[in-house]
């Protein structure tokens, strides 16, 4: 289980992040949202090793994480992707979605992969390089990446953006099979029908701090949340 107490990120005088405390439970898929500037990515920064929390608390199970790089917390079991394609254009799709297994030397690399790629249906493309493909399945290939590590939680920013109505319904599919697979899923995300078909519970950033949090359904109508950033229409 991912557990956050206390969080807080400031830059300067800005508190971005306000004392956020939130869990991710094994096997579920939890929502992040909130209005721009709410302190999503910030959040998921801190969390990930990216930037250094002003104070609070990160454990992925029996591990520490606040301090540590990047890099030694993928290996704990806490892996990402990011709002921009961070795809390696000269690397075919197994090349990419191999590529964290490297430092790590694992000697079922082609396994794992073979399996990433089936359980996400793209396995057709494997021998492809990013610029050949869609940008829906640009964004599999990038949650294939993390999930290839056998991560016991995932955070995603933003994998909904820019797909289609169907890339989007598939999306679901793969977020649900993820958790049922053992990887938890962080999604942080502003289409409100991915989150809200995909997540188990969902929580609300608003101006660095947690104001709501519940079932899709609940949230859906919670006047601080229509108020600060789903609006009259959507409730």
């Amino acid at each position: 289980m991912l557990s956050v107490e206390g969080l807080s990120v400031t830059f300067g005088g800005v508190r971005a992040v306000d004392n956020v405390s939130l869990e991710v439970e094994d096997r579920t898929v939890v929502g992040l949202i909130g209005p721009n500037g709410a302190g999503k990515s910030t959040m998921i920064n801190a969390v990930t090793g990216v930037i250094r929390p002003t104070r609070g608390r990160v454990r992925l199970g029996d591990h520490d994480l606040v301090g540590r790089p990047p890099h030694v917390i993928l290996a704990a079991g806490l892996a990402r992707t990011f709002q921009q394609a961070q795809l390696w254009a000269g690397m075919t799709v197994f090349e990419n979605i191999a590529l964290p297994l490297e430092a790590t030397r694992a000697p079922d690399r082609r396994s794992r992969v073979l399996a990433v790629a089936e359980q996400l249906g793209i396995t057709d493309l494997l021998g492809a390089r990013p610029g050949e493909i869609s940008f829906g399945r640009r964004r599999l290939v990038e949650i294939g990446r993390a999930a290839v590590t056998r991560p016991s939680v995932v955070l995603l920013d933003e994998p909904g953006a820019g797909l289609t109505q169907a890339e989007k319904a598939n999306l679901v599919g793969v977020l649900q099979d993820l958790a049922m697979a053992g990887t938890s899923v962080l999604l942080v995300d502003h289409d409100m029908e991915l989150v809200m078909n995909s997540c188990q519970r969902v929580l609300v950033l608003n101006a660095g701090r947690l104001i709501a949090g519940g079932l899709p359904q609940e949230i859906r109508v919670h006047p601080e949340v229509v108020a600060a950033y789903l609006g009259t229409e959507q409730a």
